[in-house]
């Protein structure tokens, strides 16, 4: 026999879509902290690029300059 609150809405019904929801949640926390990972790897892969480009100029400066 379904449990029902005072609008007749089956309490079953409503724990099985809370669990779903928690569920859910769970998969788009992950999906955001992978995300959170990654664009920390490419914050660091644009900062080392910009370096050894500057770099890369600042020589052939140099050898244009000779």
């Amino acid at each position: 026999m379904a449990t029902t609150t005072e609008g007749g809405v089956d309490t079953r019904h409503l724990e099985e879509q809370l669990h779903n929801h928690a569920i859910r949640l769970g998969k788009l926390q992950n999906r955001i902290s992978q995300l959170v990972d990654e664009l920390e790897v490419m914050k660091t892969d644009s900062v080392q690029f910009r370096k050894a480009l500057g770099n890369d100029l600042t020589k052939i400066i140099e050898k244009i300059n000779e």
